[in-house]
C-alpha cells in the first residue's frame, strides 16, 4: 500500500507478484490487485488479461466492460454489459447505463437515447434512472418521465 501511495504501481505489482507464491490462501486477493493496479497503469490490454482469470464476480465482468471502454472495443464492452445485466439483476440498472454510453461513444445516438430511455422505464425509481433522465434532458433536450419517481 505505501507504493500505491507513492504512485509506484510497478513496484506495488512487484510486491503483489511476491505474495502471490507466498500467500497462496489469497493469490486470488493479489491478483486482482495486480489487474487493477494494470489498469491504472494504463495497461489496459494486460489489465483484461489479468481480469479475465480472476474470480470474483460481479466485480471482474465489470473490470472487464472497463478494460474494452478504454481500448475503445465497445462491441465487446456491450457484450460483457450485457452478461452482467442478465446474470445479475441487481446490477442491470447500472449495465443498461453503461450500455447506453458504449452506444453513444461508438456513436450509435438513436440507439443510446432508446437505452437510456429503457433505463428510466424499466427501473425508473433508481439511481441510474436519474442520471438517465438527466442524461437525455441535458445532451439530447428530451424529456422523459420516471413513472413518478423522484
Amino acid at each position: 500500500m505505501s507504493y500505491r501511495y507513492e504512485n509506484k504501481l510497478a513496484e506495488a505489482i512487484e510486491v503483489y507478484r511476491t505474495l502471490m507464491t507466498k500467500d497462496v490462501q489469497h493469490a486470488g486477493q493479489w491478483q486482482w490487485e495486480i489487474a487493477e493496479l494494470t489498469f491504472a497503469l494504463g495497461k489496459y490490454r494486460d489489465a483484461l488479461a489479468i481480469f479475465r482469470q480472476c474470480n470474483n464476480p460481479p466485480r471482474d465482468l465489470q473490470r472487464i466492460s472497463d478494460c474494452h471502454r478504454a481500448l475503445k472495443e465497445w462491441n465487446e464492452a456491450i457484450a460483457i454489459l450485457r452478461e452482467v445485466q442478465v446474470t445479475y439483476k441487481d446490477l442491470a440498472p447500472w449495465a443498461l447505463l453503461q450500455i447506453g454510453y458504449c452506444q453513444e461513444a461508438k456513436g450509435e445516438k438513436d440507439p443510446a437515447i432508446n437505452t437510456f430511455k429503457t433505463v428510466c422505464k424499466l427501473f425508473p425509481r433508481t439511481g441510474e434512472a436519474s442520471v438517465a433522465h438527466q442524461h437525455l434532458e441535458a445532451d439530447y433536450k428530451i424529456t422523459v418521465t420516471l413513472g413518478g419517481a423522484k
